[in-house]
């Protein structure tokens, strides 16, 4: 009798044990999927005049637009390869219910295409500093 009772309470504490180690497996790729959300939404957020910009530019509504890039940006996240990309298009275009070439326009006018007033002041002194740079070199250059 105590061997049996032995046994079952062995069994339940292994597995409730494993059952434990599965829901902190997946309580951790829920923590790392809401952290990354967190981000997403966080660096969104600063882009707000990109946003509303493009949501005119396309005719969609600016919440609808932040969802759309939200979501796909926080899919990508995880992705790594061409077929995982292209996988995550077709989860956030069966979510959105958007036809995959207007959310690839999105997308790409999104992260390619729309420079903010601080990207373009950070390429003009680039290009200045290059410039300078090389004017110094040609000067040492014409000395010899």
């Amino acid at each position: 009798m105590k061997t049996i009772v032995y046994c079952i309470s062995l069994f339940l504490m292994f597995g409730c044990s494993k059952r434990q180690e599965a829901n902190d497996e997946v309580n951790t790729e829920k923590d790392s999927i809401k952290g990354v959300k967190n981000m997403v939404n966080y660096l969104l957020d600063s882009e707000r005049e990109k946003l509303v910009l493009l949501s005119t530019i396309e005719n969609i509504h600016y919440d609808t637009l932040y969802q759309i890039l939200s979501d796909y940006k926080t899919f990508s996240c995880f992705s790594t390869g061409m077929t995982e990309y292209e996988n995550v298009l077709d989860l956030t275009h069966s979510r959105h219910s958007i036809s995959k070439r207007k959310l690839a326009r999105l997308i790409f006018a999104f992260d390619y295409e729309m420079l903010t007033k601080q990207e373009i002041v950070d390429d003009g002194i680039e290009e200045m500093e290059e410039s300078a740079q090389e004017d110094q070199s040609y000067e040492d250059y014409s000395r010899y």
